[in-house]
Formats: C-alpha cells, sequence, structure tokens
C-alpha cells in the first residue's frame, strides 16, 4: 500500500516541479511587462506636440506605449519654443538574468519573442523647451542693407 502512495507522491511532485519551472520561464516578460513599456513624456512649458517616430501622440504631459523590440525618437514641439528631440534605446533588461539561473533556454526564448528581452532608457523624457530665436522681418533685414549701404558709401 505504501508503494502506491510513494508512486503517486512522485508523481505529484515531477508534475509541481514541471509547473513551477514552466512558470519560471520568461521572467523579464512577466516582471517587466512583456514587449511593450510605459513612457512618461514631460515638458516644460506643458503642452507641448508629442510625435514619437513621426506619429501623433498627444501633448505633454502624457504616457506612451511602445514596444520594446526597437529604439524610438520622442519629438516635442510647442509654438514659441524650439523642438527637442530624445532618443530612447533599447538595451538589455536585467530581469533576463532570471532566466539565466530559474528559467532556462524556455525563458529566455520567451523573452527573446516577446521582446521582453530589451527595455528602453531613458524609461521617461523630461524637457525643457528653450525659446525660439525670432527670424528677422523682411523690414529688420532692408532696414539692415539700408543702413549697410550708407555706412559704405560715407566711406
Amino acid at each position: 500500500m505504501l508503494g502506491t502512495y510513494g508512486g503517486l507522491w512522485r508523481c505529484a511532485l515531477m508534475i509541481l516541479g514541471l509547473a513551477g519551472l514552466s512558470g519560471a520561464g520568461g521572467c523579464a516578460s512577466i516582471m517587466s511587462g512583456g514587449g511593450e513599456q510605459m513612457v512618461r513624456v514631460n515638458s516644460t512649458p506643458a503642452g507641448a506636440a508629442v510625435k514619437i517616430d513621426g506619429h501623433d501622440y498627444g501633448v505633454t504631459p502624457t504616457m506612451a506605449k511602445l514596444t520594446r523590440k526597437e529604439s524610438h525618437i520622442v519629438r516635442l514641439e510647442l509654438a514659441g519654443y524650439q523642438p527637442s528631440e530624445t532618443k530612447l534605446e533599447k538595451s538589455l533588461n536585467p530581469w533576463v538574468f532570471g532566466n539565466i539561473l530559474f528559467g532556462g533556454v524556455v525563458g529566455v526564448v520567451v523573452d527573446v519573442v516577446t521582446g521582453g528581452v530589451n527595455e528602453l532608457k531613458p524609461d521617461g523624457v523630461d524637457s525643457t523647451l528653450g525659446p525660439a530665436t525670432a527670424p528677422r522681418s523682411e523690414t529688420d533685414a532692408a532696414k539692415a542693407n539700408v543702413t549697410l549701404r550708407t555706412v559704405q558709401n560715407r566711406q
């Protein structure tokens, strides 16, 4: 009778062990939210138009959900201010090392496929926009030209 229960216990322990190993797979994906990352975008002053990779994402302050599989360019534009650009680079997610210890090959494959192997750096954008330089008007340019000619003629 003990032999029958011993076999059941071994079977149950094997099932629990396999379930535990499969749950450890994809550690970076589980801990960091998979292949997408929420990135906060702020500007001073607020209200700047946000464009990420050429697509509109609203105005600051905002949050953008971006894929971790590639780098991104965040551009902020506000009338009367110089535009600002920030590059979000993909880099190795440190949670991936959990797979080396616990998840093995299956965990690493899950993270690579989902994009969880990467994270975006910096994890947010906080730009202070500088005032735009005022372009010279045609009238100002004409006045400067006349003044220059007058000075040249006197010499």
